[in-house]
Protein backbone atom coordinates (compact mmCIF):
# COMPACT_ATOMS: atom_id res chain seq x y z
CA UNK A 1 0.00 0.00 0.00
CA UNK A 2 1.32 3.39 -0.94
CA UNK A 3 2.11 5.67 1.95
CA UNK A 4 0.60 9.10 2.02
CA UNK A 5 3.11 11.87 1.68
CA UNK A 6 2.44 14.41 4.37
CA UNK A 7 3.46 18.02 3.91
CA UNK A 8 4.75 19.92 6.89
CA UNK A 9 4.23 23.65 6.82
CA UNK A 10 6.55 25.63 9.03
CA UNK A 11 5.06 29.02 9.86
CA UNK A 12 7.75 31.38 11.01
CA UNK A 13 6.97 34.82 12.43
CA UNK A 14 9.99 37.05 12.53
CA UNK A 15 10.88 40.73 12.29
CA UNK A 16 12.64 42.00 9.16
CA UNK A 17 15.50 43.33 11.28
CA UNK A 18 16.58 39.78 12.04
CA UNK A 19 17.05 38.74 8.42
CA UNK A 20 19.66 39.77 5.91
CA UNK A 21 20.52 39.06 2.29
CA UNK A 22 23.49 39.93 0.13
CA UNK A 23 22.98 41.11 -3.44
CA UNK A 24 25.09 41.37 -6.59
CA UNK A 25 24.59 42.40 -10.24
CA UNK A 26 21.36 44.19 -9.38
CA UNK A 27 19.73 45.83 -12.40
CA UNK A 28 16.39 46.94 -13.81
CA UNK A 29 15.20 46.78 -17.40
CA UNK A 30 14.34 50.22 -18.75
CA UNK A 31 11.75 50.30 -21.52
CA UNK A 32 10.50 53.01 -23.84
CA UNK A 33 7.89 55.62 -22.98
CA UNK A 34 9.77 57.66 -20.36
CA UNK A 35 11.25 61.13 -20.74
CA UNK A 36 14.90 61.23 -19.68
CA UNK A 37 16.84 64.34 -18.73
CA UNK A 38 20.44 64.08 -19.87
CA UNK A 39 22.94 66.41 -18.21
CA UNK A 40 26.39 66.82 -19.76
CA UNK A 41 29.27 68.91 -18.44
CA UNK A 42 31.11 70.80 -21.20
CA UNK A 43 34.49 72.28 -20.31
CA UNK A 44 36.20 75.54 -21.30
CA UNK A 45 33.06 77.53 -22.05
CA UNK A 46 33.39 81.31 -22.18
CA UNK A 47 31.64 83.35 -19.50
CA UNK A 48 31.56 87.15 -19.76
CA UNK A 49 32.22 89.11 -16.56
CA UNK A 50 30.85 92.66 -16.71
CA UNK A 51 32.91 95.70 -15.83
CA UNK A 52 32.83 96.54 -12.12
CA UNK A 53 32.12 92.96 -10.98
CA UNK A 54 34.31 91.32 -8.35
CA UNK A 55 36.03 88.01 -9.08
CA UNK A 56 36.98 85.77 -6.16
CA UNK A 57 39.43 82.97 -6.90
CA UNK A 58 40.47 80.28 -4.40
CA UNK A 59 43.46 78.00 -4.99
CA UNK A 60 44.07 74.94 -2.79
CA UNK A 61 47.54 73.51 -2.07
CA UNK A 62 48.48 70.29 -0.27
CA UNK A 63 51.61 69.20 1.56
CA UNK A 64 51.86 65.41 2.01
CA UNK A 65 55.54 65.21 3.01
CA UNK A 66 54.71 65.49 6.72
CA UNK A 67 53.07 62.86 8.92
CA UNK A 68 49.84 64.84 8.90
CA UNK A 69 48.63 66.05 5.51
CA UNK A 70 48.41 69.84 5.36
CA UNK A 71 45.98 71.80 3.17
CA UNK A 72 46.25 75.49 2.33
CA UNK A 73 43.57 77.62 0.66
CA UNK A 74 44.68 80.92 -0.88
CA UNK A 75 41.97 83.41 -1.87
CA UNK A 76 42.46 86.23 -4.34
CA UNK A 77 40.01 88.97 -5.19
CA UNK A 78 40.01 91.50 -8.01
CA UNK A 79 37.60 93.99 -9.54
CA UNK A 80 37.01 93.81 -13.30
CA UNK A 81 38.08 97.08 -14.92
CA UNK A 82 36.69 96.12 -18.31
CA UNK A 83 34.47 93.34 -19.67
CA UNK A 84 36.41 90.11 -19.25
CA UNK A 85 35.93 86.49 -20.32
CA UNK A 86 36.80 83.48 -18.17
CA UNK A 87 36.68 79.73 -18.94
CA UNK A 88 34.15 77.69 -16.93
CA UNK A 89 32.34 74.35 -17.01
CA UNK A 90 28.81 74.54 -18.41
CA UNK A 91 26.05 72.05 -17.59
CA UNK A 92 23.89 71.36 -20.66
CA UNK A 93 20.59 69.51 -20.28
CA UNK A 94 18.41 67.96 -22.95
CA UNK A 95 15.29 65.79 -23.05
CA UNK A 96 15.17 62.48 -24.91
CA UNK A 97 12.98 59.40 -24.98
CA UNK A 98 14.12 56.42 -22.93
CA UNK A 99 15.62 53.44 -24.72
CA UNK A 100 15.61 49.75 -23.86
CA UNK A 101 18.50 48.48 -21.79
CA UNK A 102 19.68 47.30 -18.38
CA UNK A 103 20.47 49.93 -15.78
CA UNK A 104 20.97 50.64 -12.09
CA UNK A 105 18.69 53.17 -10.39
CA UNK A 106 19.24 55.27 -7.29
CA UNK A 107 17.35 58.16 -5.72
CA UNK A 108 19.37 61.37 -5.35
CA UNK A 109 20.38 61.84 -1.70
CA UNK A 110 19.98 65.62 -1.76
CA UNK A 111 17.01 66.00 -4.11
CA UNK A 112 14.42 63.23 -3.64
CA UNK A 113 12.58 64.32 -6.79
CA UNK A 114 15.36 62.87 -8.97
CA UNK A 115 16.08 59.25 -9.90
CA UNK A 116 19.45 58.69 -11.56
CA UNK A 117 19.66 56.05 -14.31
CA UNK A 118 23.04 54.43 -14.78
CA UNK A 119 22.71 52.46 -18.00
CA UNK A 120 24.95 49.44 -18.44
CA UNK A 121 27.61 49.85 -21.11
CA UNK A 122 26.91 48.99 -24.74
CA UNK A 123 27.27 45.45 -26.06
CA UNK A 124 30.12 44.43 -28.34
CA UNK A 125 29.14 44.04 -31.98
CA UNK A 126 31.47 42.57 -34.60
CA UNK A 127 31.68 43.76 -38.20
CA UNK A 128 33.25 41.46 -40.76
CA UNK A 129 36.22 42.30 -42.94
CA UNK A 130 35.17 44.04 -46.16
CA UNK A 131 32.24 45.89 -44.56
CA UNK A 132 31.85 49.48 -45.73
CA UNK A 133 31.08 51.93 -42.91
CA UNK A 134 30.86 55.64 -42.16
CA UNK A 135 32.23 56.57 -38.72
CA UNK A 136 30.64 59.74 -37.30
CA UNK A 137 32.23 61.35 -34.22
CA UNK A 138 30.26 64.08 -32.44
CA UNK A 139 31.31 66.54 -29.74
CA UNK A 140 28.88 68.65 -27.73
CA UNK A 141 29.86 72.31 -27.68
CA UNK A 142 29.18 75.21 -25.35
CA UNK A 143 26.49 76.42 -27.78
CA UNK A 144 24.54 73.19 -27.02
CA UNK A 145 25.09 71.95 -30.56
CA UNK A 146 27.14 69.04 -31.87
CA UNK A 147 30.11 69.45 -34.14
CA UNK A 148 30.89 66.28 -36.05
CA UNK A 149 33.47 64.63 -38.24
CA UNK A 150 32.87 61.62 -40.50
CA UNK A 151 35.07 59.11 -42.27
CA UNK A 152 33.99 56.47 -44.81
CA UNK A 153 36.18 53.38 -44.80
CA UNK A 154 36.17 49.67 -45.66
CA UNK A 155 37.32 47.31 -42.91
CA UNK A 156 40.33 45.16 -43.77
CA UNK A 157 39.79 42.83 -40.78
CA UNK A 158 37.02 41.71 -38.43
CA UNK A 159 36.45 44.54 -35.92
CA UNK A 160 34.45 44.72 -32.67
CA UNK A 161 32.74 47.92 -31.58
CA UNK A 162 31.35 48.61 -28.11
CA UNK A 163 28.07 49.94 -29.57
CA UNK A 164 24.39 49.00 -29.95
CA UNK A 165 22.94 47.80 -33.25
CA UNK A 166 19.86 49.79 -34.32
CA UNK A 167 17.74 49.09 -37.36
CA UNK A 168 16.81 51.85 -39.81
CA UNK A 169 13.16 51.58 -38.74
CA UNK A 170 14.12 52.01 -35.07
CA UNK A 171 16.07 55.17 -35.83
CA UNK A 172 13.16 56.62 -37.81
CA UNK A 173 10.59 55.98 -35.02
CA UNK A 174 12.77 56.95 -32.04
CA UNK A 175 15.58 59.24 -33.24
CA UNK A 176 16.36 60.81 -29.84
CA UNK A 177 19.29 58.60 -28.93
CA UNK A 178 20.62 58.78 -32.52
CA UNK A 179 20.56 62.59 -32.57
CA UNK A 180 22.19 62.78 -29.13
CA UNK A 181 24.76 60.01 -29.66
CA UNK A 182 28.39 61.09 -29.57
CA UNK A 183 29.39 58.19 -31.87
CA UNK A 184 27.46 56.67 -34.78
CA UNK A 185 28.56 54.12 -37.38
CA UNK A 186 26.51 53.80 -40.54
CA UNK A 187 26.86 50.25 -41.91
CA UNK A 188 26.20 49.99 -45.64
CA UNK A 189 24.67 47.12 -47.56
CA UNK A 190 27.05 45.05 -49.67
CA UNK A 191 27.97 46.84 -52.92
CA UNK A 192 25.50 49.63 -52.16
CA UNK A 193 25.31 53.15 -50.78
CA UNK A 194 22.13 52.31 -48.85
CA UNK A 195 22.40 52.06 -45.06
CA UNK A 196 21.76 48.52 -43.77
CA UNK A 197 21.74 49.40 -40.04
CA UNK A 198 23.39 51.67 -37.48
CA UNK A 199 25.76 51.17 -34.57
CA UNK A 200 25.20 53.90 -31.98
CA UNK A 201 26.44 54.80 -28.53
CA UNK A 202 23.07 54.93 -26.78
CA UNK A 203 24.65 55.58 -23.40
CA UNK A 204 27.17 58.40 -22.97
CA UNK A 205 29.21 57.52 -19.86
CA UNK A 206 30.17 61.18 -19.43
CA UNK A 207 26.52 62.25 -19.04
CA UNK A 208 24.07 61.93 -16.14
CA UNK A 209 20.62 60.51 -16.95
CA UNK A 210 17.63 61.19 -14.72
CA UNK A 211 13.95 60.33 -15.08
CA UNK A 212 10.97 62.68 -15.15
CA UNK A 213 7.46 61.63 -14.05
CA UNK A 214 4.21 63.49 -13.53
CA UNK A 215 2.88 64.08 -10.03
CA UNK A 216 1.68 60.84 -8.33
CA UNK A 217 2.88 58.65 -11.19
CA UNK A 218 4.29 55.20 -10.44
CA UNK A 219 7.44 53.64 -11.81
CA UNK A 220 7.32 49.84 -12.15
CA UNK A 221 10.24 48.06 -13.83
CA UNK A 222 11.47 44.48 -14.03
CA UNK A 223 14.34 43.97 -11.57
CA UNK A 224 16.82 41.09 -11.44
CA UNK A 225 19.77 40.31 -9.20
CA UNK A 226 21.87 37.55 -7.68
CA UNK A 227 20.93 37.04 -4.04
CA UNK A 228 22.65 34.91 -1.43
CA UNK A 229 23.00 34.52 2.31
CA UNK A 230 22.57 32.20 5.32
CA UNK A 231 19.38 30.15 5.51
CA UNK A 232 17.71 27.79 7.96
CA UNK A 233 15.14 25.09 7.10
CA UNK A 234 13.55 24.09 10.43
CA UNK A 235 11.71 20.96 9.24
CA UNK A 236 12.52 18.29 6.64
CA UNK A 237 10.23 15.58 5.29
CA UNK A 238 11.79 12.31 4.04
CA UNK A 239 9.48 10.00 2.00
CA UNK A 240 9.10 6.32 2.86
CA UNK A 241 10.92 3.63 0.83
CA UNK A 242 11.66 -0.10 0.82
CA UNK A 243 15.13 -1.67 0.85
CA UNK A 244 16.10 -5.33 1.35
CA UNK A 245 12.39 -6.09 1.82
CA UNK A 246 12.34 -3.75 4.80
CA UNK A 247 9.97 -0.80 4.66
CA UNK A 248 11.29 2.48 6.05
CA UNK A 249 8.60 4.86 7.23
CA UNK A 250 8.45 8.51 6.27
CA UNK A 251 10.39 10.79 8.58
CA UNK A 252 9.97 14.34 9.86
CA UNK A 253 13.19 15.96 11.05
CA UNK A 254 13.19 19.07 13.21
CA UNK A 255 16.97 19.34 13.54
CA UNK A 256 18.56 22.77 13.08
CA UNK A 257 19.55 22.80 9.39
CA UNK A 258 21.83 25.73 8.62
CA UNK A 259 23.24 26.47 5.20
CA UNK A 260 23.93 28.89 2.38
CA UNK A 261 21.38 29.76 -0.30
CA UNK A 262 22.23 31.55 -3.54
CA UNK A 263 19.91 32.24 -6.42
CA UNK A 264 18.66 34.40 -9.25
CA UNK A 265 15.88 36.76 -8.24
CA UNK A 266 13.26 38.28 -10.55
CA UNK A 267 10.99 40.98 -9.19
CA UNK A 268 9.74 44.54 -9.65
CA UNK A 269 11.39 47.86 -8.85
CA UNK A 270 8.58 50.19 -7.76
CA UNK A 271 8.74 53.89 -6.95
CA UNK A 272 6.18 56.70 -6.68
CA UNK A 273 6.70 60.39 -7.41
CA UNK A 274 4.78 63.00 -5.42
CA UNK A 275 5.37 66.72 -5.80
CA UNK A 276 6.97 68.23 -2.71
CA UNK A 277 8.11 64.83 -1.43
CA UNK A 278 9.94 63.33 -4.38
CA UNK A 279 10.44 59.67 -5.27
CA UNK A 280 9.73 57.02 -2.65
CA UNK A 281 10.81 53.44 -3.30
CA UNK A 282 7.94 51.02 -2.59
CA UNK A 283 8.11 47.40 -1.35
CA UNK A 284 8.38 44.75 -4.05
CA UNK A 285 4.88 43.49 -4.86
CA UNK A 286 6.06 40.14 -6.22
CA UNK A 287 9.39 38.37 -6.66
CA UNK A 288 10.67 34.87 -7.33
CA UNK A 289 14.08 33.47 -6.41
CA UNK A 290 15.44 30.20 -7.82
CA UNK A 291 18.74 28.84 -6.60
CA UNK A 292 20.85 26.23 -4.91
CA UNK A 293 21.29 25.26 -1.26
CA UNK A 294 24.25 23.79 0.59
CA UNK A 295 23.33 22.84 4.15
CA UNK A 296 25.31 21.52 7.12
CA UNK A 297 23.85 19.64 10.08
CA UNK A 298 24.32 16.57 12.25
CA UNK A 299 22.16 13.61 13.28
CA UNK A 300 22.26 10.80 15.83
CA UNK A 301 22.18 7.17 14.70
CA UNK A 302 20.34 4.57 16.77
CA UNK A 303 18.57 1.24 16.30
CA UNK A 304 15.51 2.99 14.79
CA UNK A 305 17.22 4.74 11.86
CA UNK A 306 19.89 2.15 10.91
CA UNK A 307 17.65 -0.85 10.13
CA UNK A 308 18.79 -1.10 6.47
CA UNK A 309 22.36 0.10 7.06
CA UNK A 310 25.53 -1.91 6.48
CA UNK A 311 25.89 -2.56 10.22
CA UNK A 312 22.57 -1.80 11.97
CA UNK A 313 22.71 -0.76 15.60
CA UNK A 314 20.95 -3.35 17.76
CA UNK A 315 21.71 -1.91 21.21
CA UNK A 316 20.64 1.28 22.95
CA UNK A 317 23.90 3.03 21.93
CA UNK A 318 23.98 6.09 19.68
CA UNK A 319 26.42 7.40 17.11
CA UNK A 320 26.69 10.93 15.72
CA UNK A 321 27.51 11.81 12.10
CA UNK A 322 27.73 15.01 10.09
CA UNK A 323 25.39 15.65 7.17
CA UNK A 324 25.88 17.71 4.01
CA UNK A 325 22.64 18.62 2.21
CA UNK A 326 22.96 19.98 -1.35
CA UNK A 327 19.69 20.94 -2.99
CA UNK A 328 17.63 23.48 -4.88
CA UNK A 329 14.82 25.79 -3.87
CA UNK A 330 12.30 28.29 -5.17
CA UNK A 331 10.86 31.13 -3.09
CA UNK A 332 7.97 33.45 -3.89
CA UNK A 333 7.44 36.78 -2.14
CA UNK A 334 4.21 38.79 -2.24
CA UNK A 335 4.73 41.98 -0.25
CA UNK A 336 5.39 40.70 3.32
CA UNK A 337 4.33 37.11 2.69
CA UNK A 338 6.75 34.42 1.48
CA UNK A 339 6.42 30.77 0.53
CA UNK A 340 9.31 28.48 -0.35
CA UNK A 341 9.68 24.91 -1.61
CA UNK A 342 13.00 23.08 -1.20
CA UNK A 343 14.35 19.66 -2.14
CA UNK A 344 17.74 17.97 -1.87
CA UNK A 345 19.77 14.98 -0.71
CA UNK A 346 21.32 14.17 2.67
CA UNK A 347 24.89 12.87 2.41
CA UNK A 348 26.34 11.46 5.62
CA UNK A 349 29.95 12.19 6.62
CA UNK A 350 32.06 9.67 8.52
CA UNK A 351 32.67 5.92 8.64
CA UNK A 352 29.25 5.26 10.19
CA UNK A 353 27.28 7.19 7.57
CA UNK A 354 26.51 4.01 5.56
CA UNK A 355 24.52 2.73 8.52
CA UNK A 356 22.02 5.61 8.27
CA UNK A 357 18.75 4.69 6.59
CA UNK A 358 18.46 8.08 4.88
CA UNK A 359 22.02 8.37 3.59
CA UNK A 360 21.93 9.68 -0.01
CA UNK A 361 18.12 9.89 0.16
CA UNK A 362 16.07 12.88 -0.93
CA UNK A 363 14.06 15.21 1.31
CA UNK A 364 11.39 17.89 0.86
CA UNK A 365 10.77 21.12 2.74
CA UNK A 366 7.96 23.67 2.55
CA UNK A 367 8.00 26.91 4.47
CA UNK A 368 5.79 29.93 5.00
CA UNK A 369 6.83 33.25 6.46
CA UNK A 370 5.24 36.59 7.25
CA UNK A 371 7.05 39.92 7.66
CA UNK A 372 10.34 38.24 6.78
CA UNK A 373 12.78 39.01 3.96
CA UNK A 374 12.68 35.44 2.62
CA UNK A 375 14.02 32.71 4.92
CA UNK A 376 17.34 34.34 5.67
CA UNK A 377 18.92 34.06 9.06
CA UNK A 378 21.17 36.89 10.21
Amino acid sequence: MKSKILIIIAIVFCNNAYSQTYKALNNVEIGTGFILIRSTKVKDCSQTINKGATIKKTTTFKNTSTDNEETYSISEEKKVSDNEEIKVDKLITSKLESFKGKANLYIDEKDKSIIHINYWLNNFYELKSGTKINIIERKLGCDEKYSETSKITTLNEDTKYNLWRCEVSEISTNPSFYINSNKVIEVYKTNSTDIDYYLVNKYDKDADYTIQLNNRDYLSLKETELEFGPITIPIKFRPSFTKNNIKIQQDFSSDLNLGIFGGYKIGKYRARYERGIGFTQLPTSFSCTIGGILGLSSTNLDKNNTTVGDNPITTESKQSIGVISPGIGIMFSIYNFQIGLFTGFDIGIGTNSKNWNYNNRNWLGLGLAYNLNNFWKK
